[in-house]
């Protein structure tokens, strides 16, 4: 997975976090039960709809997997909510997006020495053919 320092705005996003059992205070749930409509999202305080993909568990740790379209706001609310009631604990996350990563410079390059570039490669290759 690539690491990055802040999350990007209309970037996927993946984080981690635990969720606290329901009847023993103070413990994590192993492998929760997780269902749709358990994990919602608001967008800018939008109105909640449901996560496109449902989290995974590996002991106590829950990932969460946003796509590029869940990230393309602001401020990101996740709220976890078993609808079961009886599992798990309810947990709001917000994340605050950045337009990009600091040390990145968003740039278009006509010319490199003098020698003009435009039409030039790829993206991913801005010398090629």
């Amino acid at each position: 997975m690539t690491q990055q320092a802040s999350p990007i705005k209309n970037e996927a996003y993946t984080f981690m976090l635990g969720l606290s059992s329901f009847s023993s205070s103070g413990k994590f749930v192993s492998n929760p039960t997780i269902a749709s409509g358990d994990i919602q999202i608001s967008q800018d305080g939008g109105a909640l709809t449901n996560i496109a993909n449902l989290p995974t568990s590996t002991g106590k740790v829950v990932s969460v997997a946003l796509t590029a379209s869940e990230m393309n706001a602001d401020n990101v609310t996740i709220v976890f909510s078993d609808q079961s009631g009886d599992e798990w604990q309810d947990v709001v996350a917000n994340i605050q997006t950045v337009a990009q990563v600091s040390g990145e410079i968003d740039a278009n390059i006509i010319k490199v020495n003098g020698v003009s570039i435009q039409g030039q490669g790829t993206e991913l290759d801005p010398f090629g053919p």
